[in-house]
C-alpha cells in the first residue's frame, strides 16, 4: 500500500495579503482557522470552481 500525500500547505497570512491575488485572515480565533479567498469578489467562485484540476491547471499562475 502506498502512502498518500497530504493536501495542504503552510505559509503565513502575510505572504498571502501581500500578493494582492489573494487574502487571508483568521476567522476561528479560538481555533487559528484561516480563511482564503479572492482578493476580487468576481474572481471567487471561478478560483473555487477550478479546484478540481488545480494542481495541473491553476486558476492563478
Amino acid at each position: 500500500m502506498g502512502t498518500s500525500k497530504p493536501k495542504y500547505t503552510y505559509t503565513i497570512i502575510e505572504a498571502f495579503n501581500q500578493t494582492g491575488v489573494l487574502k487571508a485572515f483568521v476567522d476561528i480565533t479560538t481555533t487559528g482557522h484561516v480563511t482564503v479567498m479572492a482578493a476580487n469578489p468576481v474572481h471567487h467562485v471561478a478560483w473555487i470552481a477550478s479546484r478540481p484540476d488545480a494542481e495541473t491547471n491553476p486558476y492563478y499562475n
